[in-house]
């Protein structure tokens, strides 16, 4: 299964809380999901992100017109990113149950 999350919505959403089930997970896709598949969080209106976006094997679309927010901490594991737009990607992580990722991988692509 894919994620799909467009058009012109306010979306904001947020992770549960430091003791309860998958603390800090936003969203999590089975890591033997098959590499074609793609997902998309897009659209015209405000995106707010918090939690950690786990997409080991897949695309991950994401993008929209945010504003700044306070006290937001998104990190994003994914196959692939493409980034569209303006949007945030919170790094508040200060009072959130989200541990460093220690050893991250960028390759940029034109």
């Amino acid at each position: 299964a894919t994620l799909s999350i467009t058009g012109n919505r306010v979306v904001d959403l947020s992770a549960p809380a430091a003791g309860q089930t998958n603390e800090g997970m936003l969203v999590w896709q089975d890591p033997s999901a098959p590499s074609s598949g793609e997902n998309s969080i897009l659209g015209t209106a405000d995106i707010l992100l918090d939690g950690v976006l786990y997409f080991p094997e897949q695309e991950l679309n994401l993008g929209g017109n945010s504003t700044t927010h306070s006290n937001v901490c998104t990190k994003v594991i994914a196959r692939t990113v493409i980034l569209h737009g303006n949007p945030f990607i919170g790094t508040d992580c200060s009072t959130k149950p989200i541990q460093p990722i220690t050893a991250p991988r960028v390759k940029l692509s034109a």
